[in-house]
């Protein structure tokens, strides 16, 4: 048994060496592919992962973990064990045989999703979306084989150790080295157990990737969207406590200078915007809120697309600038303060202009509705509508100051 168990580690080692090496650079030297038959391969490889290759192998995933913790538990309790081990370590090699042919289909779908630079095309976003998904799938996955691969092991030392343990303690006469021998039992115990949990952990979380990966290729084109604005929306989130610090001096750490307080003053004046801004992507980032398709999906042109997507991106670019502004307010002086926010507020108004028109007019029709569809289109309309007006009119407010404020004397705030 300790043969099979040796070489049922040493197949979860190899498949930790084959997925966590997996390449993770793009390919930018190849030749340009066809766009056609580069956008039909990618919807291929997409529909071939969702209908069979990601379902199959979140499934052998979830058994092979069953199957490796039943192995451990057999070397603790060999009577508990229900089929024989033969067959039992048949299932397992068996299970990794499969698994390992099936991320080879895998690693083929991967290929074709791989980002290129010259197509443009919304498969080509999506895949481009996928394709970093599936890698953390592979390394995932990578990481469970290896934690399978250390449970085997240790559960093998454990058991020669308690094979050397008897034969000792028939021969041993000294109670104090029957108390060591517990005591070292005890802690092998508690590392096994650990490592037993950290193998349940590796394999939800692959569950979860996978998963995850399943959700963008069956979301619509604002899901893709809202992945895009996933990492500086957390950072949008994270520039109003960086505000608050800028206009509240108190939390100023003993080794900054704290700034005077006409520049904490003009810090207060932005903390609408930033909450507003907040508010908006909060909003649209409610997942399924476009689960329905509609025909005026079809004729949005693909760098609308791609003006919606980077919203985010720069909207966070610009409160960042802001506050950078604000904390240099001192050592530029109120003049070139006040300028350098009126230029970055406009820019702020500008960056939402074109991309709220495209989101009422084009994403705001396919919000499905729980009693009549129109009615919440015309709840989302509204909630738009006066969204906007709270923004222009902070806007304004602040741009007014800060216009003010590059004519006037500190002490006049």
């Amino acid at each position: 048994m300790e043969s099979e168990r040796a070489l049922i580690a040493q197949r979860f080692e190899d498949l930790y060496d084959k997925y966590d090496a997996l390449d993770l650079g793009y390919e930018r030297g190849r030749p340009a592919p066809l766009m056609d038959e580069n956008a039909v391969s990618k919807a291929a490889s997409l529909r071939r992962l969702h209908s069979r290759i990601l379902p199959e192998l979140r499934r052998l995933v979830i058994k092979l973990r069953s199957l490796v913790i039943t192995l451990y538990k057999s070397s603790k309790r060999p009577g508990d064990l229900q089929e024989e081990p033969g067959d039992l370590v048949e299932l397992i090699f068996q299970t990794q045989s499969e698994i390992d042919s099936l991320f080879d289909q895998f690693i083929d779908a991967m290929n074709i999703l791989r980002p290129d630079q010259y197509v443009k095309e919304l498969f080509s976003r999506r895949a481009d979306r996928v394709y970093s998904r599936l890698l953390t799938v592979a390394l995932h996955f990578a990481g469970f084989c290896l934690s399978s691969c250390t449970l085997i092991q240790m559960s093998s030392e454990q058991t020669d150790s308690d094979s050397d343990s008897d034969s000792s303690d028939s021969k041993s006469d000294s109670d104090s080295h029957s108390d060591c021998e517990s005591d070292c039992d005890s802690e092998d115990m508690t590392r096994c157990t650990n490592q037993k949990e950290m193998v349940n952990h590796d394999a939800n979380v692959v569950c979860k990737k996978i998963g995850s990966a399943l959700e963008l290729i069956e979301g619509r084109e604002f899901d893709i969207i809202q992945d895009y604005w996933a990492r500086p929306k957390y950072r949008i989130d994270r520039k109003i406590n960086d505000l608050f610090k800028v206009s509240n001096q108190t939390t100023t750490p003993s080794w900054q200078e704290p700034l005077s307080e006409s520049v904490c003053e003009v810090a207060k004046w932005f903390a609408p915007i930033f909450k507003l801004s907040r508010i908006f992507f909060e909003k649209l980032s409610r997942r399924g809120t476009n689960r329905n398709q509609h025909p005026l999906i079809a004729t949005m042109r693909f760098n609308d697309l791609d003006t919606i997507g980077e919203l985010a991106h720069r909207v966070d670019s610009e409160l960042e600038e802001i506050i950078n502004i604000l904390r240099q307010g001192d050592r530029a002086g109120l003049f070139a303060t006040g300028r350098l926010l009126t230029q970055t507020l406009f820019k702020l108004t500008f960056h939402f202009d074109n991309p709220l028109h495209l989101i009422k007019s084009r994403f705001v029709p396919i919000v499905p509705g729980t009693n009549s569809s129109s009615t919440i289109q015309a709840d989302w309309q509204h909630w738009f509508s006066l969204w906007n007006h709270w923004f222009i009119l902070a806007i304004t407010n602040v741009s007014k100051r800060t216009k003010y404020l590059s004519r006037t004397l500190s002490h006049q705030l």
